[in-house]
């Protein structure tokens, strides 16, 4: 997926929650899905792994916070 098809754009498992909202990465449904929160969302990211170790999922999420940019 390309940073449009990302950004500021609803997510279809969760339609409450935008895929990435530039600045809140707590609010990302990408930040979820990486992450594995089970009570938000069905499976994780990726669905077999191998998964993001910490350091990358941090990584993610301070390109969230800087805004999500291209």
């Amino acid at each position: 997926l390309g940073i449009a098809s990302l950004v500021g754009v609803t997510s279809v498992e969760v339609a409450a929650q935008q895929r990435v909202t530039p600045g809140d990465p707590d609010a990302s449904y990408l930040v979820l899905k990486l992450e594995g929160d089970p009570s938000i969302v069905p499976d994780r990211m990726p669905k077999f792994g191998p998964y993001l170790d910490a350091a990358q999922i941090a990584a993610v999420r301070q390109w969230i916070s800087d805004g999500a940019l291209q």
